[in-house]
């Protein structure tokens, strides 16, 4: 029991005064690899309002009689199936940002209490916290 509480004690965050600077290091460098996710997101949120107005446009131009139903159809279906796309396009890119401080915050609160919840745990969280802290597994040596 007193191995898995030390080996846990390496691996946790000591000291309360570097959880700050250490979230924003997480945040920065989370964004900077994703980088691209958040572009396409952003892109793809940009494009769907544009066809919103298209498509309120349209609609628009039906009422008023500007453009026949037969015209009306032809577009909307065009219309439809872009948003279709992008929003599938958005879906694929789902990254979160607004979940990502939540996120940082209970890794960072996970991390400074390791041991405890080690400790204090049952089986199944135990194998979380291994999983977490090890996600490719451990190793064992049976000779030692």
């Amino acid at each position: 029991m007193f191995k898995e509480f030390r080996l846990l004690a390496t691996f946790s965050l000591k000291d309360r005064k570097y959880i700050a600077p250490f979230k924003e290091i997480l945040c920065y460098t989370f964004e900077e690899i994703n980088k691209e996710d958040i572009l396409a997101k952003k892109v793809s949120e940009e494009a769907l309002d544009k066809i919103a107005i298209k498509l309120d446009r349209l609609e628009e131009r039906f009422v008023f009689e500007e453009i026949s139903k037969e015209q009306y159809n032809r577009f909307r279906q065009k219309l439809e199936k872009e948003k279709a796309e992008k929003e599938q396009e958005l879906h694929q890119n789902s990254f979160e940002s607004s979940n990502l401080e939540k996120s940082i915050d209970k890794a960072l609160e996970y991390a400074s209490n390791l041991p405890l919840l080690w400790e204090s745990g049952d089986i199944e969280t135990k194998r979380k916290l291994q999983y977490m802290v090890f996600p490719d597994g451990i190793e064992y040596d049976f000779k030692k």
